[in-house]
């Protein structure tokens, strides 16, 4: 049993130095393979990092080309819009220049004929050039100052035309009144005290010609009224002679009712009144009763020779009813002692003598010349 125990134990022992055995050269070639493996792992491991670093730095590479690139793009974009911003300003102020080079023409014409008029002392055409560029730009190069200039030497030439044009008025007018044209004297001397009221002795000068003006006015109107009464006297004298006493009346009274004093108007004028025939009464040649227009005729001529003839104060002018009748005019030439008038189947166009009215023929002559 001992022997068996033994004998077991042994063999327990045996196989536990076996298992041991196995153990060991498990672990051995564990450890072996473990190694070879971890050998073989860690190189790997390195080869595996060294190409995930070689892998990081391309992408990073890459990652930097891209960014560069990106910033490239970024950079050549915004380049691009920098030259075309530049273009596009550089033609807008390139068309700009054009348009205010187009728009400043004018004034750049009239500031420098401003500036030259200004040098050459020509105060009108330096004020109005200037003048024009001030009103469409006033900031335009130194018109400010230039302006102000021009604007000062027009105000004296201005005055100085004014004294020039004042001293020339006074003195026409006072040349005007030295030479008796006292009408063109007085306008003249108006303009001077419009101009300048207290010039000289202008209003002095103005008073004295109108009083001049006034005086010739009034001897003017002397002279036409002498030359009417003259006419109107010798008209009445020519009818009173000649036994026209009606219109020798009428040229009497026109006298008198003027200027009753003038020479012996109004003694004739009553000489005559008494002799100016009265109207026929409309009964005695109503046509009517029975117009006798030769006899009526007869009567006119008598009276025609001697106006105190009795019936004489009774007419005053040809019955309508004989007017252009030829009984009336042969009854008329035959008492006036004319020629005879001619037959009846002739025109009436013989001459007549000793007519009364071949007196006045005269005188629209003598008014004329009067």
């Amino acid at each position: 049993m001992q022997i068996d125990h033994v004998k077991h134990g042994n063999r327990v022992a045996g196989r536990n130095k076996q298992l041991k055995k196995i153990l060991i050269a498990f672990i051995a070639g564990a450890l072996v393979s473990g190694g070879t493996l971890g050998g073989l792992g860690y190189f790997k491991f390195k080869d595996m990092n060294a190409e995930q670093t070689r892998l990081e730095t391309l992408v990073k590479k890459q990652d930097w080309r891209l960014d560069n690139l990106t910033e490239s793009q970024t950079r050549l974009t915004t380049e691009l819009e920098g030259i075309k911003a530049a273009k596009e300003k550089g033609f807008d102020q390139t068309i700009g220049a054009l348009l205010q080079a187009k728009d400043n023409a004018g004034i750049e014409a009239l500031y420098d004929l401003g500036l030259k008029a200004l040098a050459e002392k020509d105060a009108p055409r330096a004020y109005f050039a200037l003048a024009q560029v001030h009103k469409e730009n006033p900031k335009y190069k130194a018109i400010a100052e230039h302006y102000p200039q021009a604007q000062q030497a027009y105000k004296k030439h201005q005055q100085t035309l004014f004294q020039e044009k004042l001293q020339d008025t006074y003195l026409q007018a006072f040349d005007q009144q030295a030479k008796s044209q006292f009408a063109q004297a007085r306008a003249n001397y108006q303009a001077v005290v419009q101009m300048k009221p207290d010039y000289k002795d202008a209003q002095k000068r103005l008073q004295m010609v109108a009083r001049q003006l006034d005086l010739r006015s009034k001897t003017s109107d002397l002279a036409q009224k002498n030359k009417w009464l003259t006419a109107t006297y010798q008209l009445g004298f020519n009818h009173q002679a000649n036994g026209r006493y009606a219109q020798a009346k009428e040229s009497y009274q026109l006298i008198v009712n003027d200027s009753p004093g003038y020479k012996d108007a109004a003694k004739r004028l009553q000489v005559v009144i008494p002799k100016v025939p009265r109207p026929i009464a409309t009964a005695a040649i109503n046509p009517s009763v029975g117009v006798n227009c030769y006899q009526i005729g007869a009567t006119f001529g008598k009276c025609a020779k001697d106006v105190s003839g009795a019936g004489c104060g009774q007419l005053s002018s040809t019955p309508a009813a004989c007017k252009g009748s030829p009984e009336f005019i042969k009854g008329f030439q035959s008492a006036a002692g004319m020629t005879p008038a001619a037959p009846d189947d002739e025109p009436l166009n013989a001459p007549v003598q000793d007519d009364p009215n071949s007196l006045l023929k005269g005188l629209s002559n003598f008014l004329k010349d009067m």
